[in-house]
């Protein structure tokens, strides 16, 4: 099938956004016998997938994806699909990837997003390498183009011994089930797979930066010299903490101004205020004054900072 067909067709369809081991052949060639591409799409297609920047914004994944990107890359040539082999959604870890374990279960550490289609497509490989009637594109050892001596037959009947969920054969108009598919054979010890997911990403209490220093000159020295943002930073805070502890000596005995109160004073002092005898109203002044003015000493207004003593001026030696 054409892929332009397939891609109108079948583009859309929720299967064909699924991922795929897939065969397919770029017509025409100049070598005499084809070279077939037999690669895997929808790599990143798994639960909690760390996706390329904009690649949510793509209305085609899986295999409708991957055909998509051959056609602005063979035109006006004509490339078609003859196969394809539906792989689970999951990642998964070969035997030579190490694991860990966290709350959602096993993790792979060597490599977090070996999908399980990937792993099939190493398992198509493995077996098309293993046949001596099909060749590998000699210039690049790690290439996808195969070159079977007796046809696209020889890629299909390896490509069925890979276990998969559901294989598809296309003809010039459609595609059916392939009736000789059985699931696929267990794959060799060197690729078998064991099932994971994608590590979660510890909660962090908190977000603010934090250093390990020496206490000591050569500690601080070493933390300036590596990390200057760090060291100020540092400095900063240390600042601002020492100055909560020991506050300026003006700030610390700096006291509050008085709270006013009112004084009530007895109507023969209001009486004499009015009196007119000199004396008499200078004695209810002096009572008035004493009453509302609290007598403070030189060595009291000193201590609070407030009205300066009084020094005579000394008469000059000559």
């Amino acid at each position: 099938m054409d892929i332009e067909h397939f891609l109108t067709a079948y583009g859309n369809e929720p299967w064909a956004n699924e991922p795929f081991i897939y065969c397919c052949r770029q017509e025409p060639q100049i070598a005499s016998k084809f070279y077939y591409r037999c690669g895997a799409a929808g790599l990143q297609l798994f639960p909690d997938a760390d996706k390329p920047y904009h690649s949510s914004e793509s209305s085609r994944r899986g295999l409708s994806g991957r055909m998509q990107q051959y056609i602005g890359h063979i035109r006006p040539n004509v490339f078609k699909i003859f196969a394809a082999l539906r792989i689970k959604r999951k990642v998964v870890a070969l035997p030579q990837h190490r694991t860990g374990e966290d709350e959602a279960g096993v993790y792979n550490i060597s490599k977090g997003n070996m999908s399980a289609v990937r792993a099939a497509e190493m398992t198509m490989h493995h077996y098309l390498d293993a046949d001596p009637e099909v060749k590998r594109y000699a210039p690049h050892p790690e290439s996808e183009l195969f070159q079977p001596t007796r046809g696209v037959e020889q890629l299909l009947a390896n490509l069925r011994k890979v276990q998969g969920l559901q294989m598809l054969l296309f003809d010039a108009r459609s595609w059916r089930d392939d009736p000789q598919y059985d699931g696929g054979h267990a794959p060799p010890s060197t690729l078998s797979t064991r099932d994971t997911s994608a590590r979660k990403t510890p909660v962090r209490s908190s977000s603010d930066q934090s250093v390990v220093v020496r206490m000591s000159k050569a500690g601080i020295e070493q933390l300036r010299a590596g990390n200057i943002q760090a060291y100020s930073r540092l400095m900063n805070l240390m600042r601002e903490a020492y100055k909560e502890d020991n506050p300026p000596a003006d700030v610390a005995t700096k006291k509050m101004p008085p709270t006013p109160q009112t004084v009530r004073l007895a109507p023969a002092v209001r009486r004499d205020i009015a009196a007119r005898d000199p004396r008499v109203r200078a004695a209810a002044a002096a009572r008035l004054a004493a009453a509302v003015v609290p007598r403070v000493t030189r060595a009291q207004a000193a201590a609070t900072g407030g009205v300066a003593t009084r020094t005579r001026a000394r008469p000059s030696a000559a």
